[in-house]
């Protein structure tokens, strides 16, 4: 089997691991097709910090942008205003949003599925449904 084409997704919440990401991929010769990134969605300037990821070298393979909300306490964090406006930033910079959840989170994934409807959804890991379960 060839590999024609690999994606690199973020492992850090961090905006340098998505630079280096960038770079990497620029480096790849083409193996590296697309980088799914880190920012920080809460950040009052977050449209200027996706415009400062895509300006950086490798900026144009910048495809969507992951953040690990299966970590986040808050099982409703994707219904607040700051994450929603952040995330609205990636619709308008015609990105797309890895969800990294888990069934606390289903029910905040499907109304950010309704209220951004021009925001495409990637669901990683199927969702990590609970698999050890009934």
């Amino acid at each position: 089997m060839r590999v024609y084409a690999t994606v690199l997704v973020q492992t850090l919440a961090e905006e340098s691991e998505t630079v280096e990401f960038l770079g990497l991929a620029t480096d790849s010769a083409g193996l590296i097709a697309a980088v799914v990134g880190w920012v920080d969605l809460t950040a009052p300037d977050v449209s200027q910090r996706l415009s400062s990821l895509r300006a950086v070298r490798g900026g144009e393979l910048l495809r969507a942008i992951r953040h690990p909300v299966l970590a986040e306490p808050d099982p409703c964090w994707l219904d607040r205003p700051d994450v929603r406006r952040g995330l609205a930033a990636l619709a308008a910079a015609d990105l797309s949003y890895d969800l990294l959840i888990q069934q606390p989170q289903w029910d905040a994934a499907l109304r950010l599925a309704h209220a951004l409807p021009d925001l495409p959804l990637i669901l990683d890991h199927a969702g990590n449904p609970p698999i050890n379960g009934p």
